[in-house]
């Protein structure tokens, strides 16, 4: 059976005003369809909303319904089994039932995607179903299917023209607005006083969906009683943020590898100080997970559209540490090779992506992105060239800045962990 739910309460959704006014019109055709249909309009047969896993994208789909719309839900996880035609044909009958009727596809690419990596048998049999049920739709003025997916690519055309669904809309990651909004109703939901600026937590948390939001938030709490707090503080946040991005719990830094590890995050940590001093957000040499330590950048939300000389920056960054190392010890670690990953993911970007230095390193897209040899050297060269060139430009900025850089080592072997404001003070 498909499962039939009724909301009694409104469902608060936090952030995302311009996606919710859009769900309160929809609300609006449930409710008025003969209004719509005396004008000789149709409301919406279908809507698609996608993107990033975490997002919110059933939560606003849920949303929605009110005390008078009757909601049926068909969930990819109830689609798996050898009756799902069966399953998919009730759901829409009750549906059709229940009018005013909002019925909720949740995960619509796993249940008829047609990438290979998430391929099953019956996923062709399922579409086809669903194409015939999505069609028979065609006369019924009361009821709404609202479909939620991760991947849009891997729904044919077929299943997403107009008519099946005339609307589809991307829910992106939350904004920086959105983000105050999110983390200022969960901290809400929480009955302990706060001690944290929400405004910078929001900054610091860039890239983060709704989802990890909540978890943080929780964690920070859970955090916060462990240690017989009365208050949540921005350290419990900070280690909530940490524990969520390295997996793991933080551990003792070994006497033995201190030094090394304090040398690597300062030339990370002076490298940001003086190329993008509002970005620095902590430096640290304790371990989690499989970091040795880390220094934490506050990313705007709009990478793409950074200039050269920013995306320079922040491959300047993560060279820092290796430099920091050749400089102290005359020779650089393994433990740089993250940093050198990160820091040709972005070149790459830059130079085949971006077409920041010429046309002449761009991909072929009409050969699917596939370069020839003889481009492919160029790419490589001109890589190396801004990767050494980049190295020239950290050295001297930890040589000519050596006695901050010293305090800063000296700091982290002593403290381990720098906030932002001490880092600060230290170039001031």
């Amino acid at each position: 059976m498909a499962k039939t739910e009724q909301i009694t309460t409104k469902t608060k959704i936090a952030g995302y005003e311009k996606e919710v006014a859009q769900l309160e019109q929809l609300k609006d055709f449930l409710h008025n369809a003969a209004k719509y249909a005396d004008c000789g309009v149709h409301i919406p047969k279908g809507v698609l909303l996608y993107g990033y896993p975490g997002v919110g994208k059933t939560v606003m789909a849920k949303s929605i319904a009110d005390e008078n719309i009757n909601i049926i839900e068909l969930r990819a996880a109830d689609c798996t089994r050898d009756n799902s035609e069966e399953f998919i044909q009730e759901a829409f009958a009750q549906a059709k039932k229940m009018k005013p009727c909002l019925l909720l596809i949740d995960e619509f690419d796993k249940i008829a995607g047609l990438r290979d990596e998430y391929y099953i048998a019956m996923n062709d049999k399922a579409m086809k179903i669903l194409l015939q049920e999505l069609d028979s739709l065609k006369d019924e003025n009361g009821v709404l299917v609202v479909a939620t997916c991760n991947d849009i690519r891997r729904l044919g055309p077929a299943l997403v023209r107009s008519v099946r669904f005339d609307r589809i809309f991307e829910i992106g990651l939350p904004s920086l607005d959105d983000r105050k909004k999110i983390l200022s109703l969960y901290f809400d939901r929480i009955k302990m006083p706060k001690s944290l600026d929400v405004d910078y937590v929001a900054r610091v948390t860039s890239g983060y969906s709704g989802a990890q939001l909540e978890c943080l938030v929780n964690e920070s709490g859970i955090l916060a009683i462990e240690r017989k707090q009365l208050v949540i503080d921005f350290d419990c946040f900070q280690t909530a943020m940490n524990r969520l991005a390295f997996h793991g719990v933080e551990g003792e830094i070994k006497d033995s590898e201190k030094h090394l590890v304090a040398v690597h995050e300062a030339g990370h940590a002076i490298v940001a100080l003086y190329l993008k001093p509002d970005k620095v957000s902590t430096a640290t040499i304790i371990p989690q997970g499989q970091s040795k330590g880390h220094t934490r950048m506050i990313y705007d939300d709009e990478i793409c559209c950074s200039e050269n000389n920013d995306g320079i920056d922040d491959v300047a960054i993560a060279l820092g540490g290796r430099v920091a190392e050749i400089i102290e010890f005359g020779e650089a670690s393994c433990g740089c090779s993250n940093d050198m990953r990160q820091a040709i993911m972005s070149l790459n970007f830059m130079i085949t992506e971006g077409g920041k230095f010429g046309y002449e390193y761009l991909l072929d897209y009409s050969r699917c992105g596939v370069i020839s040899d003889s481009q492919g050297e160029k790419v490589v060269a001109k890589r190396i060239e801004i990767l050494n060139e980049t190295h020239e430009k950290v050295k001297n900025i930890i040589s000519e800045h050596k006695g901050v850089f010293d305090k800063i080592v000296e700091a982290l072997e002593t403290k381990h962990l720098l906030s932002r404001e001490e880092l600060l003070k230290m170039v001031a």
